[in-house]
Formats: structure tokens, sequence, C-alpha cells
């Protein structure tokens, strides 16, 4: 299966300036192409390649929020930077490398990390990789599970994160009131249910 390739878009971000911030964050020098990656289903991922002088082409994934996203900690990036820069170390997670939540380079929050070449699972039967791929798909997930749930929250860090109190309660509750705002055609009462 060859390699997912990013596919040129307009961005919703000025890319001068994140190239500016990669550069001054990483010490490079050297020019960027930066391209999104397509197919996404919630935050807009981006495949960033700067061309440094002294290390040779590095290449970083940028991760930001969906243009006009209001869901209310649906597309939280200090929570996926808080989440992968806890578990580097002890799973198998891309580097975190940079975050910067309030918007101020491109216009929203995002962060960096390295690129991790891997199969990606498309919805679509053409790309369903061979039987011998897929076991190993599946048993790297079965032994990254273990490993995730052998983890120590309090030695990793994690022990505070989320609030496991009222999760259910808090998921059918907001789930309802998106749909409620989504909702175009009558329908019946899902609070009944």
């Amino acid at each position: 299966m060859p390699p997912e390739q990013p596919a040129a878009s307009p961005f919703p971000f000025n890319v001068e300036k994140l190239h500016a911030y990669l550069q001054s964050t990483h010490g490079l020098r050297g020019p960027a192409t930066i391209g999104q990656f397509p197919h996404g289903f919630s935050n807009l991922t981006y495949r960033v390649i700067l061309d440094d002088e002294k290390q040779g082409p590095l290449q970083l994934v940028v991760r930001r929020p969906p243009v006009g996203a209001d869901v209310q900690g649906g597309h939280n990036m200090t929570r996926e930077w808080m989440m992968l820069d806890k578990l580097h170390g002890h799973l198998p997670v891309p580097k975190p490398l940079a975050y910067e939540g309030f918007g101020y380079v491109i216009g929203a929050p995002f962060y960096v990390m390295e690129r991790v070449h891997g199969v990606i699972l498309r919805g679509t039967t053409a790309d369903i990789p061979d039987a011998t791929t897929v076991a190993g798909i599946a048993e790297t997930f079965v032994d990254t599970f273990a490993m995730l749930h052998g983890l120590d929250l309090e030695t990793i860090g994690l022990a505070e994160f989320g609030k496991p109190e009222g999760y259910v309660r808090r998921q059918v509750e907001g789930w309802t009131q998106r749909w409620q705002r989504a909702q175009t055609d009558p329908e019946p009462d899902i609070a009944r249910a």
C-alpha cells in the first residue's frame, strides 16, 4: 500500500507564520513544504517538511481544530497535547514537539509532533491491506492496549486527567444538545429514550 500523501489545499491559517514559529521553536532553517492530510474526521492534520541545512529533511505533523468548530471540548488541543505528552516514553506514540494553545500563531490552538509512518485504515475496500498486515495491526493493537492498561496513571501524571464521575450523563446530555442544535426536520422526541 503506498504511503498516504497529503493533498494540496487552501490553508485556514498563515503558512508563513507557522513556518517562522517552527523555525524558532526547533532552531531549523530552510524552506518548508506543507500539505493537509485528506479524509480526517475531526481535527485538521497537516504534514510539514522542513528542509534544514544541517539536519536534512525533518517531517512534522501539525494538528488544529477545524474551522468554525464550536463543540465545547470536542476539539480540545490542550487535551490532545497533554495526553500525547504524558504517554510519550510509555507507549509507542509520536514525540510531541511544540504546543501553542492561544491561537497567536495561526489563529487557532495547535500542536506539533513528529511524523510516524504507518498504515492508515480508511472506509473503502480498496484501502484494506493484505492479511499479514491486518494481523500485525491487530496484534499491535492488543499489545498496545494491554500496555496502556498497565500504566500507573499517577506515575505518568495522568491521575487528575478528566472527570470520571458523571461521564456517561455528560456524554448523553452533550450529544442530545448537539442533536437538538443540528436538527432540521421534525423527529420523534429523543428525550423519551
